[in-house]
C-alpha cells in the first residue's frame, strides 16, 4: 500500500500473518514531542527558523495533529480548526492568548464536547480574554489575544488532562512575571508534564520544580539544533503483534531506550513478557524467542501515566486469552472517543467481559476462545488508537474489517503500509 494520507478513506480488511515475523519498522516521529517543539520554535521567533530541521521533518512525515497545530499557530486572524486534536486545541488556545489578534477556535464535534474549562480558567487568571460561543467549558471559543500577566501562583487540577498543564507551562516564559503552577493531585499522565519541562530546559528556559509546584521564570526560548524521537506509542502495536505472533525480530530505526516519552515504559512490560531489547546498527531491536514468551495468569498494569497504552494491552489480552487487571483508567472516556465504553463493548462482542469501576480499575476477562466478529465492520469512532489496536485481532492468520482506515493519519499516516511489513495484508474492504 502507499503511505499516502489519502490511501484509503473507507474500511480496510486486515489479514494477519501466520508464524514468526521479522521487519524494520519506520515509525512516525513522536507527535507529543513535535507539538511541544512547534510551540517552542514558534514562540522563539528565531531568525534561523528556516534552517531548523523541524520544518523539513513536519513536511516529510506528518501526523495530522502536527499539521493542524502548525497551521493554527501561523494563522494571523480568523477561524482556527483543531480537527480531532486535544493537544492541538489546548496548546493553540494558550499561544493565541499571547498574540495580538482575534480568533475563533473549534474542532470536530467530538473535540468540541471534550473539556477545556480548566485551561480557560487558568488563562483567564493571567488576564486572557476568552468567550465561550456555545456551551460553558467547551469549544468553540473566541480569543482576544494580548499580554498575559501573572499576579501570583495558579492552582490547577492534575486529574483531568496533563495537556492543560503543559499548555500553560509552554507559554509561561512569555507571561509577564513568569508563572508558578500549583498542581493539585491526583496527577494523571505525569510523564507528559515531565516531557514538557525537559524540552523547555533544552530550549534554555530556567525553571524550578518542587513536589507538585513548578516555577517558570520569564525569558525567551533559544532552541538549539533539534532531533526528534520516533514514537513509542506507535511502536506499541508492533511490539504487541510480535508478542501475539509468538516469535520474531523487529527493528525500529531512531527509537531510543533512553527516551523522554512516558510510553517507553512499555519496554519493562514487554520485557516481563519475555521480549529482549537491544540497541544496534539497525536501531532498537525487539526479539522474542518461542521458549522465552511469558504467558501470565493475570496481566496487572497501571496506566495512570501511560493512558494511550490501555487499548493496546486490552486488545493484546483479548487476542491472547489473558485475564487483566488494569488501574489508572480514570480519564479514558475523555479521549478522542469514550474509550472505556467502546473497549467494553468490543470485548463483549468478542465473548469477553470488562468490569469497570469509578476508581479507574478495569478487570478484564478474556474468552477461552475468541469470537471474531463475522460479516461486521469494527467501529473506530474517529479514534486512531481504536483502529490501530483492533488490527491486533488479525494476528495468527485471522481477518478483521475496520472502518475509516484513514483515521490513523492523526498520529501514524503510514500505519497500514508498515503493518504489511509483518506479513499482514491490508486492503480496501
Amino acid at each position: 500500500m502507499s503511505d499516502s494520507r489519502e490511501e484509503n478513506t473507507g474500511a480496510i480488511r486486515v489479514n494477519g500473518a501466520i508464524g514468526g515475523i521479522e521487519a524494520s519498522i519506520k515509525l512516525p516521529f513522536s507527535k507529543s514531542i513535535l507539538n511541544r517543539w512547534l510551540v517552542i520554535d514558534f514562540l522563539a521567533k528565531s531568525e534561523k527558523r528556516a534552517e531548523n530541521p523541524l520544518v523539513e521533518i513536519i513536511d516529510q512525515y506528518s501526523p495530522e495533529d502536527v499539521l493542524h497545530l502548525r497551521d493554527l499557530l501561523l494563522e494571523k486572524n480568523g477561524n482556527l480548526f483543531a480537527g480531532h486534536g486535544g493537544t492541538t486545541a489546548r496548546f493553540g488556545l494558550a499561544v493565541k492568548c499571547l498574540q495580538d489578534g482575534v480568533w475563533q477556535l473549534s474542532g470536530t464535534d467530538r473535540l468540541n464536547s471534550r473539556p477545556i474549562g480548566i485551561l480557560v480558567d487558568g488563562l483567564r487568571k493571567l488576564g486572557a480574554n476568552i468567550e465561550y460561543l456555545k456551551e460553558e467549558g467547551r469549544l468553540p471559543v473566541k480569543i482576544y489575544g494580548g499580554e498575559l500577566v501573572s499576579e501570583g501562583p495558579i492552582a490547577i487540577s492534575g486529574g483531568v488532562s496533563s495537556q492543560f498543564i503543559s499548555a500553560l507551562l509552554l507559554i509561561a516564559p512569555y507571561v509577564k512575571n513568569g508563572l508558578c503552577l500549583q498542581i493539585q493531585p491526583p496527577i494523571l499522565s505525569r510523564t507528559y508534564i515531565e516531557m514538557t519541562l525537559s524540552l523547555m530546559r533544552t530550549a534554555n528556559i530556567k525553571l524550578e520544580k518542587e513536589g507538585n509546584n513548578i516555577l517558570v521564570f520569564p525569558g525567551h526560548y533559544h532552541p538549539e539544533a533539534f532531533v526528534p524521537e520516533r514514537d513509542w506509542s506507535a511502536a506499541s502495536y508492533f511490539l504487541a503483534a510480535l508478542y501475539l505472533q509468538g516469535m520474531g525480530q523487529l527493528y525500529f530505526p531512531g527509537l531510543c531506550l533512553n527516551s523522554i516519552q512516558g510510553d517507553a515504559q512499555i519496554v519493562d512490560i514487554f520485557s516481563d513478557l519475555g521480549m529482549e531489547f537491544r540497541e544496534g546498527e539497525k536501531g532498537l531491536e525487539a526479539l522474542l524467542r518461542p521458549k522465552e514468551k511469558v504467558i501470565p495468569s493475570c496481566l496487572e498494569l497501571d496506566f495512570t501515566h501511560i493512558p494511550d497504552m490501555a487499548q493496546t494491552f486490552v486488545l493484546l489480552c483479548l487476542r491472547e486469552g489473558l485475564e487483566g487487571r488494569f488501574t489508572g483508567c480514570d480519564n479514558l472516556d475523555l479521549k478522542e472517543t469514550q474509550r472505556l465504553q467502546k473497549l467494553k463493548a468490543l470485548v463483549e462482542l468478542c465473548g469477553g467481559e470488562i468490569v469497570a469501576s469509578g476508581s479507574g480499575l478495569l478487570h478484564f476477562i478474556s474468552p477461552r476462545e475468541i469470537k471474531l466478529p463475522q460479516n461486521q465492520t469494527l467501529k473506530t469512532f474517529a479514534d486512531h488508537r481504536m483502529a490501530m489496536s483492533q488490527a491486533l485481532l488479525a494476528c495468527q492468520g485471522d481477518t478483521v474489517e475496520i472502518e475509516d482506515a484513514a483515521v490513523v493519519g492523526k498520529s501514524f499516516p503510514a500505519f497500514w503500509s508498515e503493518l504489511e511489513k509483518l506479513g499482514f495484508l491490508c486492503r480496501p474492504a
